[in-house]
């Protein structure tokens, strides 16, 4: 196998996610003035909203994919998922409908699957590498379990 890696988001979507972040900020920074100023509620609200994405945004930069001996995780913002690397029977490249975006899935023989929308990790070339040299590649498997 090979050392543990961490799989960090690519910088260009780390900028995209800072710039939102101090979009919605100043955003909400000047509904506020405005609502506060005119007295108008429709402002205030889209402060709040406005104030409510810039809490958020941020932590869409917590995405990451961690790979060991053992085990893969990936973190992201509302849970992490870990499969053992025992238990992985392959991985399938799945390209969302309409989009340019690609999904690899890593498949599990207990039927679990980590969906990794790889190409917002750094280095994703390496890890498909990787996988494509330690699993299977299922995305043409209709039974991938057998």
């Amino acid at each position: 196998m090979t050392m543990d890696k961490t799989y960090q988001i690519v910088k260009g979507r780390l900028l995209l996610i800072y710039s939102m972040t101090l979009i919605a900020l100043n955003t909400s920074f000047w509904a506020f003035y405005i609502g506060l100023t005119s007295n108008s509620l429709a402002w205030m609200i889209i402060g709040i909203v406005s104030l409510g994405f810039y809490l958020v945004i941020p932590f869409l930069a917590v995405t990451k994919m961690m790979t060991s001996i053992t085990h893969i995780t990936l973190v992201t913002l509302f849970a992490n998922q870990e499969l053992l690397i025992t238990d992985i029977a392959g991985y399938r490249i799945k390209q969302l409908r309409k989009s340019a975006r690609i999904i690899l899935v890593l498949v599990s023989g207990l039927e679990k699957t980590i969906p990794v929308h790889y190409l917002r990790l750094k280095d994703h070339g390496e890890m498909l590498a990787w996988l494509q040299q330690n699993f299977t590649n299922l995305t043409f498997n209709k039974q991938p379990y057998q």
